[in-house]
This record gives C-alpha cells, sequence and structure tokens, in this order.
C-alpha cells in the first residue's frame, strides 16, 4: 500500500508541487502508478524526501541535499527510524506527558515537530505501546480515568487520521469488513487493525464497534467482502461468543473467511467449522 501525495504532503512538510518539481528535476523518488494514474509512495520514499527536506531548511540546496541524502544511504527504511535520540521512544514518552497533563495543543506541536516516521512505525511504536501503558497504568491506579480516557481519545483521534489518509486503503485491494462485537463499546483495538491492513493493501470497510451479526452480515454482501474481523475486547463466556459465531458463519456466504480475536475471547473456545480465532494481523493480510 503506497501514501497519496497529499498525504505524503502533510507527513513530510513539503508542499504538493514542490514534491512534483522535485520529483521531475532531480528524479528523487520514483513512486509507483496506481492503474487510476494517481501516484502511490512508499515508506522509503517518504523518509528519502523527509530527509532532505531537513537538509534544505538547514540551508542546503536541493541538489546538494538531494546528492548527500543518496551518499549517505539515508533511504531510511522503518526499522531504521527506531534508532537515535530522536526515536519513536522519545515521541511516545514526550506524547504521554503532555497527554497526562490534558495538553492536547503540545501533543499536536509536537508530533508537528518530529521528523517522519511511517505509519507502521507510528502505531507499532508508538500508539499501540502507548495505550498499553494508559490501560496498565490506569489498572495500577497511576493514571485517573480522566486522563486515560483523555489521552485515548487522542490516539483514537491520530489513527482514525491515517486511515481517512489511506482512504481506507486501496479501491482495487481484497475487502475486509471489520466490526465490533455486539455490546461491545470498545472500537480503538479494531481502529488499529483496520489501518494495518488498509497498509498492508486490503479494502477496509469499518463499520466500528457493537455491530449485531445480522447487520454485519449484510454489510459483508453489500462490500462483497472476502474478510470478516470481529473484535472481542470485553470478556465473554465460551455459549455466548460460540453462539454468536454460529449465527453469523450461517448468515455469510460460505466463500466468506470469518476470523475473531482480542482479549475478550474465553479460554476454551470450542471450535465453530469456517471460524478462525487469530490474534496476528500478518496472517489476516489476503
Amino acid at each position: 500500500m503506497g501514501y497519496r501525495i497529499k498525504t505524503v504532503a502533510s507527513l513530510t512538510g513539503v508542499p504538493r508541487t514542490t514534491l512534483l518539481a522535485w520529483e521531475r528535476r532531480y528524479s528523487i523518488v520514483a513512486p509507483e502508478r496506481l492503474s487510476n494514474g494517481y501516484r502511490a509512495y512508499s515508506d522509503a520514499d517518504v523518509a528519502l524526501l523527509s530527509a532532505v527536506k531537513v537538509l534544505v531548511d538547514e540551508g542546503l540546496k536541493v541538489s546538494e541535499a538531494v546528492s548527500r541524502v543518496r551518499e549517505q544511504g539515508r533511504k531510511v527504511s522503518p526499522e531504521l527510524e527506531t534508532r537515535g535520540p530522536s526515536g519513536p521512544t522519545r515521541l511516545r514518552e514526550s506524547l504521554m506527558a503532555q497527554l497526562l497533563a490534558f495538553d492536547r495543543s503540545g501533543a499536536l506541536e509536537q508530533l508537528a515537530r518530529t521528523p517522519h516516521f511511517s505509519y507502521r512505525v507510528l502505531l507499532s511504536s508508538v500508539y499501540e505501546p502507548l495505550l498499553v501503558e494508559l490501560g496498565e497504568g490506569w489498572e495500577a491506579g497511576r493514571y485517573t480515568i480522566a486522563q486515560e480516557h483523555f489521552a485515548s481519545g487522542f490516539c483514537r483521534e491520530q489513527i482514525q487520521g491515517m486511515l481517512v489518509a489511506l482512504d481506507l486503503g486501496p479501491s482495487h485491494g481484497p475487502r475486509v469488513v471489520l466490526a465490533g462485537f455486539p455490546g461491545d463499546t470498545h472500537e480503538l483495538p479494531l481502529l488499529i487493525v483496520a489501518t494495518h491492513l488498509a497498509l498492508r493493501g486490503q479494502r477496509v470497510t469499518w463499520l466500528g464497534a457493537d455491530v449485531p451479526a445480522e447487520d454485519l452480515a449484510s454489510a459483508v454482501v453489500s462490500a462483497l467482502a472476502s474478510l470478516v474481523c470481529v473484535s472481542v475486547v470485553l470478556r465473554r463466556t465460551v455459549g455466548v461468543v460460540e453462539h454468536y459465531c454460529r449465527a453469523l458463519r450461517l448468515a455469510l456466504p460460505e466463500d466468506t473467511r470469518l476470523v475473531v480475536g482480542g482479549p475478550g475471547l474465553p479460554r476454551g473456545l470450542p471450535s465453530v467449522p469456517g471460524v478462525e480465532v487469530c490474534h496476528d494481523i500478518d496472517k489476516l493480510v489476503l
């Protein structure tokens, strides 16, 4: 899955017209062209453009910045982005401190000042561990409910912005529908999964929390989806989950893959024909 040029401009701070000029004059990147003619930039493309932008801001000419980046091999991969003092750990710690102080403006300013990280790195190394710390800190009494709600709301806002910027994944990608278990109001884990799948080239239909089985099945048919993912966050009994899975499986087309996951799934859940239990996002990619 590639980034659209509007998203690249937002991530790098380089205006769209400037990006096109750099591409034309210096062949700085060669984004993939989709069937509809749109450019699709990779994580490495965005990292290279960000590195050039830093050097230009320091006073170098664009041609000099491009040459230096190429000489230094600064075509940064998502793995290399985690290194150095300005890595995601530092960003996560700074965001946590500002959010616990209810400082939304400060958190947004920190994000704007931070060098480019790919959406994958932001999800896996910033927002996901930050949310885990929030949950554990609230349970241990280190954070108040108000702090947890404020900080998780900010994270939800940023992650949803990623999914929107990705346009819910490529229009030609395999179609997947994501929904929360009935009566479950926790939608943030599902939103994270949806964004990961969009990054991996899936076309996402995200229904959010608390979706009855019959309504979910109807949406799957309408979306022509080949995969359905159901998130179970609140703890449920074996009987409740098994009954739901059997009812949903019967309502779905036979060739539709049905996957359930989440911390609310009970231990000892019996195997239901045509239903997979999965907690690994990579195994969801079609």
